[in-house]
């Protein structure tokens, strides 16, 4: 009987919504109301019922009922396998109701549940759903979106999002070859989505400084009127994430300090203040504001609780406190082993992931953590990029040689014969070059693109 009432509403068979006829939606709300009430049913089935009679309300226009459905389908805690399916239609529900943030949410949820049971098409939906409730939700925050003459999805969008999630160094670089065109007429949000996904990939390549300038680009290119009070702020948010690539943690505190609103933080600004904290050596605050946010963000977004995880670790560990720090590493490195996603811990800075990864030898034990861990070697040595694929001038070497050593800053302006102010325009410069945000980072990168020995 499940089979006959997929076949008349599974809008996978169907193409669309709209080609379902009213005859075979009533048909298939009749046997499904037969089996809710049947006495017998296995619960795996009464949740795969739910979910069906969930989708003939969204499909008959109403999707509020079928949200309440669901709704209390999720209080009753489904099984693993059907937990996706259940955030997947949520996600429908929320966007047929113009609710694109709880959409996001609930397609991210999704996708991290069918990663972890192998679902490989579901995961394919809630990354492409994922994408519309994008576009969805910036083009509800502009007037001047609405009338604009959009032009059509080009899908590098989705490849970029997906090598992002596993930091395939590799496709991102080869996806930020060809410069973005953002000169067409009618900017569309897709072209801000595209724009601050490259802007995260150059970030996480450790080239901060170019990730501020596709952002510079992005905002050349807006037509009058924009941004927005909120896409500023969305904006904004993606402009941080560089800074802190670059070490430029006062200005992360200060842009976030006046883009929030008046109410609550979200999750996204609240783990940037805390990164920002731990590199100004405060991570007290940055603890406390860890252990609010988790449970805030349990079950919503496994990306967040990663990160979460994953800057509470470093925030503890600078602390002293390397029992609290290993338990939020623990739960870090399960979490990212069930869902493949290395991209939490690269935000931080190929650095700290190698230091990181040292901490984490104890628990490899783990066969699983013990398969990521040697990912993240594997996705650190591509970052450090070919031997020939930078350049130094001979005074950059010079200064590369012994900033490789003890020396302070002043020890290898004076071997140099130059004033401190000068060696620091040349450590900015070489850095840059480098895409390094520190001494460590840049010593890091030096020696795995063969220019130290």
């Amino acid at each position: 009987m499940l089979a006959l009432v997929r076949a008349l509403i599974d809008p996978l068979q169907r193409e669309f919504d709209h080609r379902i006829s009213s005859s075979h939606l009533q048909e298939a709300q009749s046997l499904l109301t037969r089996m809710e009430h049947a006495t017998g049913l296995e619960p795996e089935d009464a949740a795969i019922v739910v979910t069906m009679l969930a989708t003939t309300d969204r499909i008959a226009g109403r999707p509020e009922v079928g949200l309440a459905r669901l709704g209390a389908l999720e209080s009753v805690r489904p099984s693993p396998a059907d937990r996706a399916p259940v955030h997947f239609h949520v996600g429908l529900m929320h966007l047929e109701l113009g609710k694109a943030t709880m959409a996001l949410e609930s397609f991210d949820a999704a996708r991290s549940e069918a990663y972890a049971s192998g679902d490989d098409n579901l995961v394919a939906l809630a990354e492409e759903l994922s994408l519309i409730a994008s576009y969805v939700q910036l083009t509800s925050q502009s007037p001047a979106w609405t009338g604009a003459r959009r032009s059509p999805l080009t899908g590098s969008s989705l490849p970029l999002g997906a090598a992002l999630d596993t930091v395939d160094v590799r496709e991102l670089r080869h996806l930020l070859e060809a410069p973005a065109d953002y000169s067409a007429p009618g900017m569309t949000a897709l072209s801000s989505l595209e724009a601050t996904l490259r802007a995260r990939a150059y970030s996480v390549l450790g080239l901060g400084h170019s990730a501020l300038g596709e952002l510079d680009i992005l905002a050349a290119k807006l037509p009058p009127g924009l941004p927005t009070p909120a896409l500023r702020r969305w904006l904004l948010l993606s402009r941080v994430e560089a800074l802190l690539v670059l070490g430029r943690a006062d200005e992360v505190l200060e842009i976030l300090d006046d883009a929030t609103p008046s109410g609550p933080e979200t999750p996204h600004a609240t783990l940037h203040r805390a990164h920002a904290l731990v590199l100004l050596g405060q991570g007290d605050m940055a603890t406390t504001l860890m252990h609010d946010l988790v449970p805030q963000i349990r079950g919503k977004s496994v990306r967040h609780a990663i990160r979460a995880q994953a800057t509470l670790h470093r925030a503890l560990l600078g602390l002293g406190d390397v029992e609290g720090a290993n338990a939020a590493l623990v739960d870090a490195l399960h979490k990212a082993a069930q869902t493949g996603l290395l991209l939490p811990f690269f935000r931080h800075g190929r650095a700290w992931v190698a230091q990181l990864l040292d901490a984490a030898v104890p628990f490899t034990r783990d066969p699983a953590v013990g398969r990521l861990v040697r990912s993240m070697h594997e996705t650190l040595r591509d970052l450090g990029g070919a031997p020939d694929a930078i350049a130094l001038t001979p005074r950059e070497q010079d200064v590369l040689a012994l900033l490789a050593g003890p020396g302070t800053i002043g020890q290898v302006a004076e071997a140099l014969g130059v004033t401190q102010n000068t060696i620091k325009s040349q450590l900015r410069g070489l850095y840059r070059k480098l895409g390094a945000a520190s001494r460590d980072d840049a010593l890091l990168t030096a020696r795995a693109a063969g220019l130290l020995t």
